[in-house]
């Protein structure tokens, strides 16, 4: 409420909380009382002259005068109102008292409101602070009035403020209320009676009937008696006429209906613990009214022991004072040994000096039948929400006429359609299908509601409450129409399918991915059959799929590699080569053959394990890398002899002139002759450098010698510089055949071996083997070293790539093996002759390397 004493003088002011059945009082910030009312007076039995500007704490006693003081403070410092309870300091009495700040116009005041708790009489001055009543000062002669709190509009009333009040105010006034109202207001207004007391129906702004209660009394008189000023208050009573009437009309019912209703009416008397049915409702129902002596005992007996803590907490909350009412809803045991519900209604009808129940009535209904109903409903509806929840459905229901579409479920909500609304407008839901799908989905709409069509299904996308689209699966049928047709009320379902059609995306992406490759891709069982290939794979082996589907994929090997089918396909699955991969030999449909880069991994579908087969024709790559690799060589030489033939020449000369210059001055005293001689070694060195470079740019040419000699100098400049044991064993039993190129590349293997085993391996020792038959070389580098890690084994450093691929070059295989005992193994099997022919190097690669 609006802070009491704004407009008016406090002493007047205060003077209007006589009219108020319960104690009021009205103190300063230091708790001086300023004012205290008739009621209160009586309460403490005290005069007015002996309590004002003493301090209200000296009043109130009971250990609480601390707490009292700090709640005062409190008060002061906000508009809510504070309740506690507290007694006088003589005992007189127990009391609830409500503190609430008054911005008076000479300060802060804090007013008390007190209600003897022994009376337990529910007053409405308890809600003073609130808006149940309306404090009034009006100025008689000048006709103004004061409205002290906005009671007026909390209870939809005019006010009417200011001048001319009692006449707008009457004109509100229910006619047949109005003479009596004028009567007793002139009859007070001429000082024949005390402080007047009316009840009358008002009309609100709502232009209803609402019943008022007004009290007031005029504080100041002329000195011919004329009232001049007058305070008061209005109650709005009307719930209680309303109440009372049709407690009257209740009553009258219930006298003719009491007897042979389905409703058992009991009174309970606590104090003797006698029950009193006034009807015959337990025989009715085949119960034992248990009225034949102490009834608490026998009435919980009959309880059902489930129920029985529950209906005891629930009464025994209603007589010990807890709680106004009692209810319970419970099982009773008949007198035939089944089981009926009841529910039990009842309230306090009498109370003793320390607030506990002595008396209790109250009603009894049989509710067995709906009860049970309740119970199998809800036993299904759980079921219904578990199958709806196993199944995500998301159930609606529409209807047409207004356009409302009910969610039967939380389904929007979990699936971030549509945060947490149960109710939508049909349109609203429109308008979040994707505009591609909008269209087709007003089609389906039309067509159920104006054509006659009873259900539809289709996926569409619905934005989500993220922004995102999700795609559902709508179902709807129409369940009611009107005479003309037209549907009343459709229902449906919604299920995601976000994630199907996401994967249905996925799986044409794929496939598309598939179609457009250049690369063949076939996948085949453990055994090797295929079970399906793309059209790149078709076209390499020119084949049709259904041709391949069942087909070995090990028919369209090279015959010459074809091993065991259980061997084959392991051999598909180990990783070889660079990132991998490894080369095969295929064979087309035709018989032509072609070499191929196979990169094959192990997948599992549907789980069941299954060989994934990538298949690249590299012939024109692998023969376009040989002419590459073999016009660098020819650089390669060319520039070694350049270096050797031209500018090692060269610098001989030089070093030669110089020689013959030294030697002509050594004749005669030449100053520069130290000079001269250094000039000699730094040319000699640099014919040396020469020379060296020459070599590493083409370390195996014919006129050396080719690959032998160039290995027995490496061998020789290894030792020396390492500082190791190394090895040459050359049990060549036929002629090396080999080009000048390859030659080139097993010279560099063996040099990258020998780099990696002292570097890596930190080897001691070190074995390089080569030996020959009529068609194969065979070179094999063995050390001593810690042994290769098994990544490097796999080909993951550059420099066993540069191996693997020099070796792929001439034709050839290579095998690197970790030696139980420690060290490593490189082993590189090539053809003998030049390989003019890819077919003639794959072949190479089902060659044996032990």
């Amino acid at each position: 409420m609006n802070a009491v004493g704004r407009e008016t003088a406090a002493g007047s002011s205060w003077s209007l909380f006589d009219l108020v059945g319960s104690g009021v009082a009205v103190t300063a910030p230091d708790g001086t009382l300023d004012f205290c009312n008739a009621a209160l007076l009586q309460l403490l039995a005290r005069d007015a002259t002996g309590l004002l500007g003493s301090s209200i704490f000296s009043l109130l006693d009971g250990g609480a005068n601390d707490e009292l003081q700090r709640l005062h403070r409190t008060a002061l410092a906000t508009d809510k109102e504070l309740r506690t309870q507290v007694r006088s300091t003589g005992g007189r009495f127990v009391a609830s008292a409500v503190m609430r700040r008054s911005d008076s116009h000479d300060g802060l005041r804090v007013i008390w409101s007190f209600v003897d708790a022994r009376c337990n009489e529910p007053a409405p001055e308890l809600a003073l602070w609130g808006t149940e009543i309306g404090l009034w000062d009006w100025d008689v002669v000048g006709d103004r009035l004061t409205w002290i709190n906005d009671w007026c509009e909390h209870s939809q009333l005019a006010a009417f403020s200011g001048y001319g009040h009692e006449q707008l105010w009457s004109s509100r006034i229910h006619p047949e209320d109005l003479p009596a109202y004028r009567e007793t207001l002139t009859r007070h207004l001429d000082g024949h009676t005390p402080p007047y007391d009316i009840e009358y129906r008002l009309r609100n702004r709502d232009d209803a009937w609402v019943w008022i209660q007004e009290r007031g009394r005029v504080i100041e008189r002329a000195s011919d008696g004329r009232a001049l000023r007058s305070v008061g208050l209005c109650l709005d009573v009307d719930e209680r006429h309303r109440s009372a009437h049709a407690l009257e009309r209740s009553e009258s019912r219930f006298a003719h209906a009491v007897w042979g209703a389905s409703v058992g009416f009991w009174d309970h008397d606590v104090a003797t613990d006698t029950v009193h049915w006034w009807n015959d409702w337990c025989a009715g129902v085949d119960l034992n009214p248990c009225d034949d002596g102490p009834y608490s005992a026998q009435r919980d007996v009959n309880v059902h022991p489930d129920d029985l803590a529950n209906f005891i907490d629930r009464y025994r909350a209603l007589v010990d004072g807890r709680s106004d009412v009692y209810e319970s809803e419970h099982r009773l045991r008949t007198r035939s040994g089944s089981w009926i519900w009841v529910m039990s209604r009842g309230r306090s009808t009498a109370r003793d000096g320390r607030g506990r129940t002595v008396h209790t009535a109250g009603v009894t209904i049989d509710i067995d039948a709906r009860k049970r109903m309740e119970l199998a409903l809800r036993d299904s509806e759980a079921r219904l929400e578990a199958a709806i929840w196993g199944a995500d459905l998301g159930l609606w229901d529409w209807k047409t006429e207004d356009d409302s579409l009910l969610w039967l479920s939380n389904w929007p909500t979990r699936f971030g359609i549509d945060e947490g609304v149960r109710r939508v407008r049909r349109d609203e839901w429109i308008d979040r299908v994707h505009p591609m799908d909008r269209q087709k989905y007003a089609a389906e709409d039309h067509a159920l509601i104006y054509d006659g069509s009873d259900s539809a299904e289709s996926d569409y996308r619905i934005l989500s409450s993220s922004g995102d689209w999700r795609w559902v699966n709508v179902r709807t049928r129409v369940i009611e129409r009107n005479a003309a047709g037209t549907a009343l009320r459709i229902v449906g379902a919604c299920i995601d399918v976000d994630s199907r059609r996401r994967a249905e995306q996925t799986l044409r992406t794929q496939a598309m991915i598939l179609e457009t490759m250049r690369e063949g891709v076939v996948l085949v069982t453990l055994d090797g059959r295929i079970e399906f290939t793309n059209p790149a794979f078709d076209r390499l082996f020119g084949r049709n799929s259904e041709d391949l589907a069942g087909f070995s994929v090990l028919e369209l090997f090279n015959s010459s590699q074809v091993q065991a089918p259980a061997a084959a396909l392991e051999g598909l699955l180990e990783q070889r080569g660079r990132g991998g991969k490894r080369d095969m030999l295929f064979r087309r449909r035709d018989g032509r053959q072609f070499a191929g880069e196979v990169l094959s991994a192990e997948i599992e579908l549907s789980g069941e394990k299954r060989i994934l087969i990538v298949v690249q024709d590299v012939s024109e790559r692998r023969q376009l890398e040989s002419e590459i690799i073999e016009i660098a060589n020819r650089e390669r030489r060319r520039l070694g002899a350049d270096l050797h033939d031209g500018l090692g020449q060269e610098l001989t000369g030089i070093s030669l002139m110089l020689r013959s210059l030294a030697k002509r001055a050594g004749l005669v005293t030449f100053e520069a002759a130290p000079e001269l001689d250094e000039i000699i070694t730094l040319v000699n060195h640099a014919i040396q450098s020469a020379r060296k470079m020459a070599l590493g740019i083409s370390p195996v040419t014919l006129e050396r010698g080719g690959l032998l000699p160039a290995l027995q100098t490496l061998i020789g400049w290894s030792r020396s510089s390492h500082n190791i044991g190394v090895r040459l064993h050359l049990p060549v039993r036929s002629p090396l055949l080999i080009g000048e190129s390859a030659a080139a590349h097993l010279y560099l293997i063996v040099q990258e071996a020998i780099n990696n085993a002292v570097k890596h391996g930190r080897a001691r020792s070190i074995a390089v083997t080569l030996r020959t038959s009529r068609a194969l070389l065979f070179l094999s580098i063995t050390d001593d070293g810690v042994g290769i890690a098994e990544d490097q084994a796999r080909g993951a450093g550059m420099g066993i790539k540069l191996m693997e691929y020099r070796s792929a070059v001439i034709g050839g295989v290579m095998k690197i093996k970790r030696l139980p005992g420690g060290g490593t193994r490189i082993r590189c099997v090539c053809p003998q002759a030049p390989a003019r022919r890819e077919s003639d190097r794959i072949r190479l690669r089902g060659a044996p390397t032990d």
